[in-house]
């Protein structure tokens, strides 16, 4: 979503009486979400690779680390969500009023 338009649905949702730490906890979820999801994801591109490369180029035995996996995906998402966030922060001292009346 551009920025533009998380600056609008801000100012919706605060002339609809949400508060700017309610707002900041909804962008954090949804960043944190998608930290999630991307660390997922490249958790399991990792360890297929890794047992790929361990087993047939390096004929070597593999065994899987789920603390370190489950690690990695909770560090992603933490990571993404606090970039989401701080880029956001100007979405959040906007005033509903200018905005709205710049639609």
């Amino acid at each position: 979503m551009t920025k533009f338009r998380r600056v609008y649905e801000a100012a919706i949702l605060k002339t609809l009486g949400a508060s700017s730490r309610l707002i900041a906890a909804t962008l954090l979820l949804e960043y944190g979400v998608l930290g999630a999801i991307a660390g997922t994801i490249g958790a399991i591109g990792a360890i297929g690779l890794s047992w790929a490369i361990a087993t047939y180029a390096l004929e070597l035995p593999w065994t899987a680390a789920p603390a370190l996996t489950i690690g990695g995906i909770f560090a992603t998402a933490g990571f993404v969500a606090a970039i989401g966030v701080l880029a956001s922060v100007d979405v959040l001292r906007h005033k509903p009023l200018a905005t709205l009346r710049a639609e």
